[in-house]
């Protein structure tokens, strides 16, 4: 009985309410998300409630397993909770890996039943546990306000961004009726889609091409939304920022915890929540910030935000080893283990999701491995190995087009990104600028790193170093300068540049608001410094910070308002057919045909192709997304089948983005192909259906062609063969046979008036062995495709009784104007 009630009553421990007020500020995170998305969809048609709280059900599985995991394994070995916490990182993998594979399992058995009980047995511990042992004080108000205000800023960030206009929306689909999605989410849906249903990444507009891309987060994704029996694009609105984004704050705190300062009882420290508000929402208006390209991409980019959640987590585990001390041999095994085999998969993984992000982590955990010296142990030196071995692969599968497309150029990323934002400034003063602004985190952070190192420690900074009290701010150091290499001296599209350069401001926070948070490093200082005469600076200081929070959020929200009111009330336009426009009009027949097809299963998909014909201009020409390139993009994305001859026209610019360097773009001319030459396409392909989608008199058509029903839509030259074929040899010549033969007709290879009497007159022919009267018949039935009439039988008949031949028959047959009328090659 005692050891039940220590299951849910736990010893004082500072440590313990931090850890548990970490996963309720994630638990309050993800809550407010679905509540803010549930609102916005008022007054449409569909809701979503189903599926946000199918979503909210897994964040809090997610968040809440490694919690529940170690009160159960406290209860039977008898243990403290806290004796398992520590854990956290290794049961977070744990429970993220167990939804995908329930993802994985969920076409044969879905399990979303289970995991909607689980997550209320693990919640309703959580809540017990959190209320029983009094982890939450009246003063906490303060933090749960500045976590919902954030959270408030993160969504309103994430659904009006400047750099990505038309990115997120919980209208997102809605806005695909008004034309206003930006190409980033297509291109994306597209990809995640056709690992769903296809099992490769791609884009899918030509086949199923392999994509060398970071294309982790599109795995991920596109399984979770196997188990939720969605579109992958309904996913990534609501399932990226309520499970994803609550996540990486969780690791984002641990990592806080976990950086190397004595943290204890952060959450009672008001100036880390205010810093920690800052960082978030902007230390500096936001119109300055998006002159010096400052950005939220860790919010933004689904894969950045996966990397640097993965890479905290591998953080945490590489801490968990540093803090453990042991000899005994299952942690020495384990240690092994984790070095050797799940420590180089981490770094796989961190590689799939960002190149970037994997190529600093490597180059940091390297300098760490000559700087602490690892090199002496042998388990080590294995494990750094492997983790070359993995960094090469991770590059190898998602690198190669980047690689292709770069090209050398110094200062590309300041003089064109960054330059061209601050026109009219000098370029002394733009850099100046810019060193401050954009680096300005690992500024301050090394600035009072080294206040703090002085009054720790007496030694100079050289003996610091050489005991290896300054490692954090080598590690800043470095970071900044790997990081801005790449926009030194190749030209990266986009201003993607900014994913490497950037990460060094994630890292220098982490390592700030550890500082910040740690029990003996600011309090005193502050105190001191309230005594002297700069009093009125400080609030002056405040109260400009204060205005800069408000005004990043009033302006976010705004932003975000502005967009969404506008085409809520443009969709309702549309949908009610109060808007004349035959663009529109095209486009909403467009977008609901293609969420028509979404509906079928993923066996029927991925069996299929789907083809547009070239002269559909209303399709190749629809004006739908800010770059039109991404149109043929919208039709994977949405519908989840690929295309074959779904590329813009080779003319078209921009074919080397956004997965079209894969394909070998051409005109539209050589893209036009009747129905007998897809089919056999997509056979060899190893495809069974193909979908024909066309727009005519002003609707949309969708047949589906199969071997059952491929002769509905042939020429008549290919029925003529199936005639022949089945005629004379009593069954169905197979397709890729047939094809061969038509398309040899039309290259000149073979000439008509050889091949049909070669067949006819087959020794195995069963018309050839049919009399003279039968011969006629079948010929009539063959060649001219009807029944014969009397005068047409009596005059071949005679014609054999003077003694024509029957080649001559077939011959004339052939020369006829009726047979020459039906068929034309």
């Amino acid at each position: 009985m005692q050891n039940f009630k220590n299951l849910f009553i736990l010893e004082k421990n500072n440590n313990l309410k931090d850890y548990f007020f970490i996963n309720l500020i994630s638990l309050l995170i993800s809550s407010t998300f679905v509540c803010i998305f549930f609102i916005s969809r008022i007054g449409l048609e569909n809701k979503n409630t189903p599926l946000t709280f199918k979503v909210l059900i897994i964040s809090y599985f997610i968040i809440l397993f490694p919690i529940f995991l170690s009160g159960v394994l406290s209860f039977f070995q008898k243990k403290n909770i806290a004796d398992f916490i520590k854990y956290e990182p290794f049961f977070s993998l744990a429970g993220l890996s167990l939804v995908i594979i329930f993802s994985l399992v969920s076409p044969f058995i879905n399990l979303i039943i289970l995991i909607v009980v689980l997550s209320f047995i693990y919640l309703l511990y959580f809540l017990i546990v959190f209320i029983r042992n009094k982890f939450f004080v009246s003063k906490d108000f303060f933090i749960i306000a500045i976590v919902i205000f954030l959270s408030l800023f993160i969504l309103f960030t994430l659904w009006s961004s400047k750099f990505l206009l038309y990115y997120f929306s919980p209208i997102f689909y809605e806005k695909l009726f008004t034309g206003k999605v930006f190409i980033d989410p297509v291109f994306n849906g597209a990809v995640a889609n056709m690992i769903k249903n296809y099992g490769i990444p791609s884009t899918g507009l030509n086949g199923t091409i392999y994509l060398p891309y970071h294309y982790l987060s599109h795995w991920i994704f596109a399984q979770f939304s196997k188990l939720l029996d969605v579109n992958v694009l309904q996913f990534y609105e609501i399932g990226y920022p309520v499970i994803f984004l609550s996540l990486f704050f969780k690791f984002f705190f641990l990592g806080i915890k976990n950086a190397g300062y004595k943290v204890k009882n952060f959450i009672d420290n008001r100036l880390f929540w205010v810093l920690f508000l800052l960082v978030f929402t902007g230390l500096f208006p936001k119109f300055v910030l998006e002159r010096f390209f400052v950005s939220h991409f860790i919010i933004i980019s689904e894969s950045y935000n996966l990397s640097i959640t993965l890479s905290l987590l591998t953080f945490l585990m590489i801490a968990f080893f540093r803090d453990k001390n042991s000899n005994g041999k299952i942690f020495l095994y384990s240690k092994s283990a984790f070095f050797i085999i799940l420590l180089p998969l981490l770094i796989f993984l961190i590689g799939l999701s960002k190149s970037s992000t994997l190529v600093i982590f490597v180059a940091v955990l390297f300098y760490l491995f000559i700087r602490y010296a690892c090199y002496k142990k042998l388990v080590y030196n294995l494990g750094g190995i492997f983790v070359i071995i993995s960094t090469f692969l991770s590059l190898r599968a998602t690198t190669q087009a980047g690689f292709e497309n770069s090209e050398f150029q110094l200062f590309h990323f300041f003089n064109v990104v960054i330059q061209k934002r601050n026109e009219g400034l000098l370029w002394p003063v733009t850099l100046i600028l810019f060193i401050i602004i954009y680096f300005f985190w690992s500024i301050s952070f090394i600035f009072l790193e080294t206040i703090n190192l002085k009054k720790s420690y007496s030694g100079s900074l050289i003996n610091n170093f050489k005991e290896k009290k300054t490692i954090k701010i080598e590690v800043v150091i470095l970071i900044c300068l790997i990081g801005i290499l790449p926009g030194i001296f190749l030209i990266i599209g986009g201003g993607s540049a900014n994913y490497f350069s950037e990460l060094q401001k994630w890292v220098s926070i982490i390592l700030l608001l550890s500082l910040f948070a740690s029990k003996d490093f600011i309090h005193i200082d502050i105190k001191r410094i309230i005594k002297k005469p700069i009093r009125i600076f400080i609030i002056v200081v405040i109260i400009i910070l204060i205005f800069s929070i408000i005004f990043n959020f009033v302006t976010e929200f705004r932003s975000f308002y502005d967009d969404y009111s506008q085409n809520k009330k443009e969709y309702n336009l549309i949908i009610d057919n109060d808007i004349e426009d035959d663009m529109i009009s095209y486009r909403t027949k467009l977008v609901k045909v293609i969420l028509e097809l979404d509906r079928l299963s993923i066996s029927e998909k991925q069996n299929s192709l789907l083809y547009i014909p070239v002269d559909n201009t209303e399709f190749w020409d629809l004006k739908i997304l800010p770059k039109s390139l991404s149109v043929p993009l919208l039709v994977p994305a949405v519908s989840g089948i690929a295309m074959i001859y779904g590329l813009p026209d080779e003319g078209l610019i921009y074919t080397k983005n956004f997965g079209y360097s894969v394909y070998r773009t051409t005109s539209k001319r050589v893209m036009d192909k009747n129905v007998d030459e897809l089919f056999y396409e997509i056979k060899q392909k190893g495809y069974r259906n193909l979908i024909l989608l066309d727009y005519k008199n002003g609707e949309f058509s969708i047949d589906f062609i199969n071997e059952s029903n491929i002769e509905e839509y042939e020429p008549k030259s290919y029925k003529l063969f199936r005639r022949l074929y089945y005629y004379s040899f009593g069954e169905h010549i197979e397709f890729e046979k047939l094809y061969g033969i038509i398309e040899n007709l039309k290259n000149g290879e073979l000439l008509i008036s050889e091949i049909i009497p070669e067949i006819i007159l087959d020794n195995a022919s069963l018309i050839n062995s049919k009399d003279n009267k039968g011969f006629i018949e079948s010929l009539y039935l063959i060649l001219l495709d009807r029944e014969y009439d009397e005068i047409g039988l009596r005059h071949w008949l005679e014609e054999i009784e003077v003694g024509r031949s029957r080649e001559y028959i077939i011959e004339s047959f052939l020369n006829s104007s009726e047979f020459i009328q039906k068929y034309e090659y």
